[in-house]
């Protein structure tokens, strides 16, 4: 029985307006929220890279929260920088 991926990791760093764009309406993946991402480090920070995630929490029409998945620190920042996206399973 084959177990159904419940998280996809970008291989490489986007804007939060290229992970919006790609995943703002996707029939498969959602694009998590900030408190999303806070419960994610809490649980399984082990899993995630020691950087910054993208959320799809809007901090400002700038800047977009992130969760900084070395400390756990949430913080917000702007939406033309690079950043690590992790999407998962929408149901």
């Amino acid at each position: 029985m084959n177990k159904i991926q419940q998280f996809y990791e970008e291989p490489v760093a986007m804007t939060w307006h290229e992970a919006m764009g790609k995943y703002e309406n996707h029939p498969k993946w959602k694009f998590p929220t900030r408190n999303e991402l806070i419960a994610m480090y809490k649980s399984n920070k082990a899993s995630f890279e020691s950087d910054f995630y993208w959320s799809s929490s809007e901090a400002s029409s700038s800047g977009a929260w992130t969760v900084n998945f070395s400390n756990g620190y949430a913080g917000h920042y702007g939406k033309l920088n690079l950043g690590r996206v992790r999407v998962v399973r929408a149901f």
